[in-house]
Parts: structure tokens; sequence; C-alpha cells
């Protein structure tokens, strides 16, 4: 009896293609459709990357949305993905070279409030990896742990050197609102240009984000989908 492949390979928009797992695949799939056909993170004309811009992708998963925005950057342009989960970095990795992109730059770290290391809660469906225990219960269950590295996203920029990014997509799974809180300062400073983040509504309430965004002096659209998980936050420094 033949063995079943662990990978297989798909035709993406924009002359892309991606290797993706066959355990999960319809799971997969729907973050596909996400990504290049319902486009919830780029719904705000401000926030479709744009050529030569700077973007970091934190929580890149396979690298399906790495993968469009290195596109859309173009040479000129830099993308640099984080991936804590060591198997979908090593696929997301696999996609990046698969394309041929040379402006894009895959971390195996988690985007922590502090440098060092943690906990990584894996469920069934891998999507939904979280730093947080409580949010990987919710989703399913915990099925293992991992210990990965975590980095600071000052610490991130400073070590790329990168003074500012034009635009930063943060999916972190529950995570985000300890995220923004750790870097209130910097988001201050404005090194941050755009930021769009996934909501994980379920365990973060988007209102929270939004008033942290708003006190800080932010602009915040919100695009909620009805769908029973999710939300999306578009924000950037008000002029």
């Amino acid at each position: 009896m033949p063995i079943k492949p662990r990978l297989i390979k798909v035709k993406l928009p924009l002359g892309l293609e991606a290797y993706i797992p066959c355990d999960n695949t319809c799971e997969v799939w729907r973050n596909i459709l996400h990504i290049f056909c319902y486009a919830d993170y780029e719904l705000h004309p401000d926030f479709v990357p744009k050529e030569g811009w700077i973007v970091l992708d934190v929580g890149a998963f396979l690298g399906f949305w790495l993968l469009k925005a290195a596109r859309l950057v173009g040479e000129e342009g830099f993308v640099v993905g984080v991936e804590p989960n060591p198997d979908a970095y090593s696929i997301a990795l696999l996609n990046v070279l698969a394309n041929g992109l040379n402006n894009v730059r895959l971390l195996n770290y988690a985007l922590g409030t502090e440098s060092g290391i943690a906990k990584l809660y894996i469920t069934r469906y891998p999507g939904n990896a979280s730093l947080l225990r409580s949010y990987a219960e919710y989703m399913g269950g915990v099925e293992r742990e991992v210990t990965v590295r975590t980095i600071t996203l000052e610490k991130l920029l400073n070590s790329l050197e990168l003074g500012s990014v034009d635009l930063m997509k943060l999916d972190v799974e529950g995570y985000e609102l300890e995220i923004l809180r750790a870097n209130e300062a910097l988001l201050k400073e404005n090194r941050i240009k755009r930021l769009v983040l996934e909501v994980h509504t379920g365990i973060v309430s988007a209102s929270a984000i939004m008033t942290l965004l708003e006190e800080i002096g932010w602009d915040v659209i919100l695009y909620d989908p009805s769908l029973p998980y999710q939300a999306f936050i578009y924000a950037k420094p008000a002029r």
C-alpha cells in the first residue's frame, strides 16, 4: 500500500505556489481563502502592501500571507516573518524557497513580552497554537507542548536594523493584547506605521484593543465579519 505523502503542492494567485500538509487540509484551505480570496488583512486600501514597503508578519503559520506580501512589495521591499511552531516554520521556509523569494527573512521565534523561552501550546489544528494555554484549550484542547524562543518587538526591530516598519500583521492566537500592552512606548514612537490585527474574540475583547490603540493616539477601524472567533482591526498613528 503506498504511503500517503505528508505534503502536497497547490497553486496560489500572483503566480505563487505552496506546500500544505495532508493533515488538516480543510482548515488550511480555509486559511488560504481567508488570505487570497476574502483578503481580510487588506480590506482597507492603505493596508495593502505596496512596492518597496518593509512588512512584518507576526504569526506567519505556513507562510501564505508572507508569500503574498513578498510578491506585492517587490524586489525593493522586504518582508520579515515570525513563526514559533517548528513544524509550521519548516513548511513556511519551504514555501519561501519554492517561490524563489529573496526579499524574505523568516525567523523561528514567538513574539513575546520579553526575550527568552516559553511554552507553545499546540492544538489539533496547529494554526491555533498559542502561548496562552487558555486559548489552546478554548480552541479544542492542547495536544502537545513545545519550548520556543521568544523575542520582543523592540529587540526584533533593532536586531534587523529596522528603524520603522510600513505594515505589521499581528496574528498571535489570543496573545494580541499582551503584545500591545508590552509595546505601548514603541508604538507611540511610530516605528510601526500601520498595524492590522486578527483579534480572537473568544479570548480577547476587540473593544479593549481599540481603546488601547486610541489612547496612544492611533486611528482605528474595526472589521467584524460575523465569524465565531475572529474580528480584524486596522490601525495607524493619527495624522
